[in-house]
């Protein structure tokens, strides 16, 4: 709980400092002329002086949010290769374990299926709706990179948080890709 006195003058700063400071001299000049009656004077200037400068006692009372971390686990059917939902899996449990232990952090666990095709960013732009950016402390993706739906770039989601990419497989594997390098002009 923080309690602290602001003052809100009625006047503009511009013309409260100036006037404070001559009502301040004239009580002083007071007390110097008739000491008995002068001290009345000043008090009496204080005290309009601190009516014009309105103080008031603010008591605030904060409570710290916890950080959002969102974990995005691939769980499509390019995953069932090899062992890489296993993997991932692990990955995730671990990452969410460590993630527990730094305490005050929410975690959202989010799985992205899909069987012909990763729609990632589109499952990432869902988890991010509801998430203020102020609190998203990072996210995690965990997937082997096959993604249909990759965004332009982490700005166009509106992320400004550390975001982390942990890819399943093995560093010696290759897509495939069928190309046509001739095609008849009676062909489908």
């Amino acid at each position: 709980m923080l309690n602290q006195i602001s003052f809100l003058p009625a006047l503009p700063l511009s013309l409260f400092w100036p006037l404070a400071a001559f009502v301040l001299l004239i009580a002083i000049y007071g007390v110097l002329r008739a000491p008995a009656g002068g001290i009345f004077r000043l008090i009496a200037a204080l005290c309009l002086l601190s009516l014009v400068g309105k103080p008031t006692l603010r008591s605030e009372e904060t409570t710290s949010l916890p950080d959002i971390a969102i974990v995005l686990k691939d769980d499509s059917a390019s995953q069932q290769l090899d062992g890489r939902n296993t993997a991932t899996t692990t990955a995730a449990e671990t990452l969410v374990q460590r993630l527990e232990g730094l305490g005050n952090i929410d975690i959202r666990e989010v799985d992205v299926t899909g069987f012909d095709e990763t729609r990632l960013g589109e499952t990432l732009a869902l988890a991010l709706a509801d998430v203020p950016r102020s609190q998203l402390g990072g996210v995690f993706l965990l997937t082997d990179g096959q993604v249909s739906d990759a965004p332009d770039s982490a700005s166009s989601l509106g992320l400004t948080a550390p975001t982390h990419l942990l890819m399943t497989g093995r560093t010696d594997e290759i897509d495939r890709q069928v190309e046509i390098l001739s095609a008849p002009r009676f062909g489908i």
